[in-house]
C-alpha cells in the first residue's frame, strides 16, 4: 500500500509462481527475461488498473515496478507459490 510515493523503478525478488494483483490505483510492471529465457523472451511491461492481475514464473522473469497515475492511494498484493 502506498500513499503520494516517491516514484521510481523498485526491483522486486520473487520465487516461483507469482500473482500481482492491483486492488486499488494503477501500477506499471516491467518483467524482464533471466537468462534461462534468452533468445526465446523479450522484456515486457503492462500497466495493471484496479481489479486486473499478472501471473507469470519467476524463473523466466525479474520483476520490477512503478507506480502510474494520479491516485492518491494504491494497493497492490503480491502472492508466490514455491514450485521448485
Amino acid at each position: 500500500m502506498s500513499q503520494n510515493y516517491e516514484n521510481y523503478h523498485n526491483e522486486l525478488e520473487v520465487y516461483g509462481l507469482v500473482i500481482v494483483t492491483q486492488i486499488k490505483g494503477s501500477l506499471k510492471i516491467f518483467l524482464k527475461m533471466n537468462q534461462n529465457c534468452s533468445g526465446i523472451c523479450k522484456d515486457l511491461s503492462v500497466k495493471l488498473l484496479s481489479g486486473e492481475s499478472l501471473i507469470f514464473i519467476s524463473k523466466m522473469w525479474k520483476l520490477s515496478y512503478e507506480f502510474v497515475g494520479e491516485d492518491l492511494y494504491t494497493a497492490t498484493f503480491i502472492t508466490e507459490t514455491d514450485l521448485y
